[in-house]
């Protein structure tokens, strides 16, 4: 593995050791998403830590190197420092330590999630995961063109990787009035989707295929739920046994959105990919 103090400043993914086991589990899903998106490996190493120096050694592998970083002060506030000179970047880190919060989250990549505006992979590092792959990917959508746009990073990655895409949308029986801009009104019959939800699922998945700038050889498949957002997301990912799950999230200080986002987090046990959303 090559030190470095320089910056990063092409494609990268970068991934926060502190030499932990479950650093050490989550380092192959950070060593594939590297690989599939043709982008470089780095290790941020918290400063003056001779630990997790000397447990690197437990990473050596020959088909993948990674330069490390050492990084003094808070490490979340630098690390999200460090990826912000890249558009391109990608953080991958831990869920959480030794043992699993009731939220799902320790304050460390809580902090990230807070601080960062690239995408952030967040692992629940309950197993080791060498043969990891994102082969099949669920990406809840709510219908707004804010939601749709900030899923780029994810389609990169869906395309690179040749993903089988889930979309699915989550309604209640009465939902909102749309709200922003593009955001594409949901069909009349909700409790009855045999009426018009074909063509309204077909017309959704070409917008999200057009924004997304999606190739025609990615399978997209749309799925309808209705009832709890998080809890239904979150089944289905267990039912078709998918391998990541993509969530816009805006940061909104609506407690419904945040809501949703942070029970795909304490209750998903594949890696989340949780992307920032900015209002068209």
């Amino acid at each position: 593995m090559t030190p470095t103090t320089g910056l990063v400043t092409h494609a990268t993914v970068l991934m926060p050791f502190d030499g932990s086991l479950q650093a050490i589990w989550t380092f192959p899903i950070a060593r594939t998403i590297a690989h599939v998106m043709d982008a470089s490996l780095h290790l941020v190493l918290p400063g003056g830590q001779r630990d997790a120096r000397a447990r690197l050694a437990l990473l050596d592998d020959p088909e993948s190197e990674a330069t490390t970083h050492e990084l003094i002060g808070n490490l979340a506030v630098e690390l999200v420092r460090l990826a912000s000179v890249n558009p391109d970047a990608f953080i991958v880190a831990p869920a959480y330590g030794s043992a699993r919060p009731e939220s799902g989250l320790d304050p460390f990549p809580e902090e990230i999630l807070r601080l960062s505006r690239c995408p952030v992979l967040v692992v629940h590092p309950h197993r080791p995961r060498t043969t990891w792959k994102p082969a099949r990917i669920l990406i809840p959508q709510d219908g707004t063109a804010a939601a749709a746009k900030a899923l780029c990073p994810a389609a990169r990655l869906a395309a690179r990787s040749g993903a089988e895409v889930l979309i699915v949308h989550v309604s209640s029986t009465r939902p909102p009035d749309p709200q922003e801009p593009g955001t594409l009104e949901f069909p009349a019959y909700m409790d009855q989707p045999q009426h018009e939800w074909p063509s309204w699922a077909a017309c959704f998945l070409e917008r999200v295929r057009h924004l997304c700038e999606l190739p025609p050889q990615t399978t997209l498949r749309f799925h309808w739920a209705c009832g709890d957002p998080g809890r239904e997301i979150v089944s289905l990912a267990r039912r078709k046994k998918v391998d990541l799950i993509m969530v816009s999230w805006g940061r909104s200080p609506d407690p419904a959105r945040s809501q949703v986002v942070r029970q795909i987090l304490r209750e998903s046990s594949c890696p989340i990919l949780v992307l920032p959303c900015e209002p068209c």
